[in-house]
């Protein structure tokens, strides 16, 4: 079995975001589509979708 690279894990991670904001599918059915486990599913949405807002804010308050 070849493991994944890091550009293969990031192409899931967007897929991921996109079937949950676009096709509005819930973090269930995208975590059995996937294999994976739906709180695996949250952390990978969590991460592409909130983390990069949080930082850009944290960024605009400390150049205030």
């Amino acid at each position: 079995m070849v493991d994944p690279t890091l550009e293969d894990i990031r192409r899931r991670d967007a897929v991921i975001v996109h079937m949950i904001d676009t096709e509005r599918m819930t973090m269930t059915a995208v975590a059995k589509w996937f294999g994976i486990s739906k709180q695996r599913v949250q952390q990978i949405y969590v991460k592409e979708k909130l983390l990069p807002l949080i930082e850009s804010a944290e960024k605009r308050s400390k150049d205030d």
